[in-house]
């Protein structure tokens, strides 16, 4: 179910309709800053103050909304709770009643009857309550592995699921055909710059495995959910193991020299106990939480950087590609995934297209995209010192007939090639 602002609107007049009452969102996370990028008028007006349990996150404010520590915050205060997260839904739910008891009334943005996650949340929830103590009758074992196995191919032929191992295994094939005939593996170093909280250490084990000696991710959010990121792991070793040529090609290493530089690096025991840190090797598979804006990384530490989709998200984009250019070693490369697109459409692809924060630059961008398009990265990895090996568009959309002439500006001087650039790929070297 995707982002409705009409119904999200509809729903939060109606709720600030209500007789006076001290109203808080509950969560931080992008579906908060949507809908307070979205919504106008009344629906705005009681909304107190955005709480999330993140630390690194209490002191900012989203659109002039302060962020607060529910720890912080007198929730004796609070009788109206908001929720714009259909993908957190059932742990906001839990938390809100946690924290404001039974008496806040819970508002939702999007219609809980009508969302196929929030069913899907009920359904689990069935499962569970019914479960008798790990001795399910047949029916209901039966019936949980339709959903189980179900899920799992639709899941397995998803791009989006960034638990799922062929996610990982084709971004890092994606990463080889473009770097190996430029990179020597063995012994290399590897910097993951923006791996993302749900599965930051794939990329990383298959680089390993491929040879490299030692790996480094870093992200701005620490990891989501541990356990889940352990399970994650396992999903990724049991495939590599058990279909190496998958992994890495027809040139892939024996399944017990496989299996021998895993455990070099991964204690697969702590692994079942979902302890990252005590999982995995810190000095092979570091993991660290920072803004590349004030990194403690080493000059000159890595023969390798990768970053996919981060780019995007940058306020200073030249000034993250100097540090960058600092870190890599004379003679190393950076690969990057760049992503041009409007991220609204992610959320509701019929209202927004890849071009639609291109209109009204006045507005802020949702996940504060920086709306930097295709031709405007050359100039800029020129003046951080890197040479290009390789820069082109990775996926070309055309704007629909009429949609240029809407454009700011600065926009519609560009070549229609140009702004048809949804996505790109780099390849930058740093001279010896």
């Amino acid at each position: 179910m995707t982002f409705d602002p009409a119904y999200a609107q509809k729903v939060l007049d109606e709720a600030c309709m209500a007789p006076e009452g001290h109203t808080i969102i509950l969560g931080a996370g992008s579906s908060t800053r949507l809908i307070l990028q979205q919504i106008k008028g009344q629906g705005r007006r009681r909304i107190r103050a955005i709480l999330d349990d993140d630390p690194g996150l209490a002191g900012g404010n989203i659109h002039g909304f302060p962020i607060r520590l529910p720890r912080d915050y007198c929730s004796t205060e609070v009788d109206r709770v908001i929720i714009t997260s259909q993908m957190h839904e059932a742990a906001l739910t839990r938390r809100a009643r946690e924290l404001f008891g039974p008496e806040a009334r819970l508002v939702y943005t999007f219609d809980r009857d009508k969302s196929l996650p929030c069913q899907l949340t009920d359904v689990c929830r069935r499962i569970q309550l019914e479960w008798d103590d790990g001795h399910p009758d047949d029916a209901l074992w039966y019936t949980a592995d339709q959903l189980h196995s179900a899920l799992g191919r639709q899941l397995a032929q998803s791009t989006t699921w960034r638990y799922g191992p062929e996610r990982q295994i084709n971004e890092f094939a994606e990463l080889r055909r473009h770097l190996d005939t430029l990179v020597n593996w063995h012994r290399s170093a590897l910097l993951n710059f923006g791996c993302g909280p749900y599965h930051p250490l794939g990329i990383s084990l298959l680089a390993l495995v491929c040879g490299a000696g030692r790996t480094t991710a870093s992200d701005l959010q620490p990891i989501l959910d541990p356990q889940r990121t352990c399970q994650a792991m396992q999903d990724l070793i049991s495939r590599i193991v058990l279909d190496p040529k998958r992994a890495f090609g027809p040139q892939a290493p024996a399944r017990i020299d496989l299996l021998t530089r895993i455990e070099s690096v991964v204690n697969l025991d702590r692994l079942n106990d979902g302890d990252v840190p005590g999982a995995v090797d810190g000095e092979a598979l570091d993991y660290r939480v920072e803004s590349i804006y004030e990194t403690r990384l080493s000059a000159a530490a890595f023969d390798v950087i990768v970053s996919r989709d981060v780019l995007e998200h940058l306020p200073d984009v030249p000034q993250a590609l100097a540090i960058l250019h600092k870190l890599l070693r004379p003679g190393g490369v950076m690969f990057l995934v760049i992503d041009f697109a409007d991220h609204r459409r992610y959320l509701n692809p019929k209202l927004y297209g890849h071009w639609s924060h291109l209109i009204d630059t006045d507005e802020p961008t949702h996940l504060n995209t920086n709306r930097l398009r295709f031709p405007q990265y050359r100039p800029m990895f020129d003046g951080a010192g890197f040479e290009t090996i390789r820069y082109e568009p990775r996926s070309m959309e055309p704007l629909p007939c009429n949609v240029k002439a809407s454009l700011a500006p600065m926009y519609r001087v560009m070549s229609d090639q140009d702004l048809a650039a949804s996505s790109a790929v780099a390849v930058l070297g740093k001279p010896r």
